[in-house]
């Protein structure tokens, strides 16, 4: 009988590494926002604030404050 470690050498033996096919990962600075994944640039189509987009908490078309001036 075969025991299951020689089972696993066998399956990883006869396994080929093959160089994976999708894109690559997006990097640190852009996965935090701080790089726009768009390639426009920083300031062009799909830059960091795009039309349409609200600024963020705080600002001129974020939330209402209740009991504000």
């Amino acid at each position: 009988m075969i025991k299951e470690c020689e089972k696993v050498q066998l399956l990883l033996s006869g396994m080929r590494r093959v160089p994976s096919e999708k894109k690559t990962p997006p990097s640190r600075a852009q996965y935090f926002g701080q790089i726009p994944f768009s390639p426009g640039g920083p300031f062009g189509p799909g830059g960091p604030l795009a039309p349409g987009v609200p600024s963020g908490p705080g600002g001129p078309s974020g939330p209402i404050m209740p009991g504000g001036p």
